[in-house]
Parts: C-alpha cells; structure tokens; sequence
C-alpha cells in the first residue's frame, strides 16, 4: 500500500498590541509524523532561540550557515540550551515589513532524537542594517515526544503582527 501524506493546521499565532516576549504552541498532539513551522517574524534583534518542552538544558547543537549581500560565515554550537537561527527583521529595518522561516522537526513523537531543519531570510529593503539568509541543521536530545515550542527573540521583544503557523504532517 501506499502513504500519502498530508498538511494539517494545528494552530496558528499572531502577536497582538504591544509585542510579545515569546511565541509559544503548546498541547502538540502526538498523532503526526513530523511538525513544521512556518514563521514570519519581526523584532528587536535578528536572532531567534528555540526550545522544546520548556527544556532549557544543554540538550540542543546545531550548525549555522549564514549569509549577507557581502558575505558568508558558519557557526556550530553543541551543547547547547537553544537552537538559535536568522530569520527575522529587526524593527530598526523597513516599516511593516516581516522575515520568514520554515521549520521541520522530524519524528516529533519518536523516543529517539530529534532533528530539525531551519531555513529563514530577514528583509531590509536596502535600508539601515544586513539581510540574512540562514540554514540550520539542529538536534534535540530527548526520549520524549515534543509537546510545546517556544520561540523568544535574542534580546528584547518580537513585534506585532508576528506570526507563527504549526502544522503536524501526517499519513493517511
């Protein structure tokens, strides 16, 4: 027999007046194949960090290429308390205008480890400040299903209008 898989919406966030200090999905049923995430976000530092779980222990690495309209650079942290990656345009950069990230968590509900695939883009539209394109390929050091993500900004708070949408991938 064949599988077919398929998109299904579990939710999706939008960050109201005044900012946000987190985006968070929690309740991710475990009924799904792998997770993925579709961001696009906006806030005062152009770096995101993720976690799973509500677990900030050193329990992430990941590997970073990034590039710039001038140059490239890599960077690999293992362990660590995060998975970080580019993808968002800072607020000093072009009015309402939004970064955008895809994100794939494979085997979210597996006891073994789980990898996660990052690729995002900021934008600036030639104004103050660098356009980053980044790909990251992570991992998370766990037995349990992933049931909650949580998004912050490096430092400050991620804008209004920020959205985030989770979808579970299944097999029919």
């Amino acid at each position: 027999s064949e599988r077919v898989m398929g998109y299904q919406l579990i939710e999706t966030i939008e960050v109201g007046s005044g900012g946000a200090a987190s985006i968070e999905f929690t309740g991710i049923p475990q009924d799904g194949v792998d997770l993925v995430v579709k961001l696009s976000p906006r806030a005062a530092n152009g770096l995101f960090n993720m976690t799973f779980n509500s677990d900030t222990a050193a329990n992430y690495g990941y590997i970073s290429l990034q590039g710039t309209d001038t140059a490239a650079s890599s960077l690999s942290s293992n362990p660590q308390s995060y998975i970080r990656f580019r993808g968002v345009t800072e607020t000093t950069q072009t009015a309402n205008t939004f970064g955008s990230a895809s994100v794939l968590i494979s085997n979210y509900t597996s006891s073994a480890n789980k990898s996660v695939s990052i690729d995002g883009v900021s934008e600036h539209n030639g104004e103050t400040g660098t356009s980053y394109r980044n790909i990251v390929a992570g991992s998370y050091t766990t037995t349990s299903g992933i049931t909650s993500i949580s998004w912050s900004a490096n430092a400050g708070t991620i804008a209004e209008y920020s959205t985030a949408s989770l979808y579970k991938i299944t097999a029919d």
